[in-house]
């Protein structure tokens, strides 16, 4: 290329690196500066973990039913739609066809509520019968994740949303040994009526677990 062929200096404010003649030797000098972007817009990470709610799962069963049994109890869900909305306020998606067999297992039925309107009630829940133990070792099979004491207390970890619903099913079994328990969201707290007896109910609980 001759001299009088060659292009001419780049417009004021124009970016060198993008008026180089890559057919000519001469031009093919490097940058060691960053170029800077003028389009704002992110580039997204094709390593980055999905953020769709569907790509991430939802409860386990056990969870979600621990959490349709604490609607019901509270005695306000008329319906499957209102159940099923209940769910999803609280994070959990569920179909009317899942929710339908939840509640046939769970032993959910239509009763006449205080003010005369049908609402769902778990019948197992208003009546004690010999099954409460066995529901007991049931519900620690699907729900217990762990199990920690420091003298008289007994730390029992549950899945977000199913410590009420293990918490009752802890005090209906009537254990000698559990003077009560309280509970939160994943964690209820049991206490034992031996002032060092947490050691010894706490290993009770896992012992149902692995059955």
């Amino acid at each position: 290329m001759s001299p009088s062929d060659r292009p001419g200096p780049p417009p004021a404010g124009a970016d060198p690196a993008y008026s180089m003649d890559p057919a000519d030797p001469a031009d093919l000098t490097f940058r060691t500066d960053p170029v800077l972007r003028s389009d704002p817009t992110p580039r997204s990470d094709p390593s980055a973990p999905p953020t769709d709610r569907s790509e991430q799962g939802g409860p386990s069963k056990a969870a979600r039913q621990a959490m349709v049994a604490a609607l019901v109890s509270s005695g306000q869900v008329a319906n499957q739609t209102q159940l099923r909305r209940r769910l999803a306020q609280a994070g959990c998606e569920a179909t009317q066809p899942t929710l339908s067999r939840d509640l046939v297992e769970l032993g959910a039925v239509k009763v006449r509520g205080p003010d005369g309107a049908a609402v769902y009630a778990i019948l197992d829940e208003t009546a004690a019968g010999p099954s409460d133990r066995a529901r007991l070792v049931r519900l620690c099979q699907e729900l217990l994740l762990a199990a920690e004491a420091s003298a008289n207390l007994v730390v029992l970890r549950t899945p977000p949303g199913a410590a009420q619903f293990f918490a009752s099913a802890v005090d209906r079994a009537d254990l000698s040994q559990v003077l009560g328990c309280v509970a939160g969201d994943d964690t209820v707290l049991a206490v034992t009526r031996d002032p060092l007896g947490g050691a010894e109910v706490a290993e009770l609980f896992l012992e149902y677990a692995r059955r």
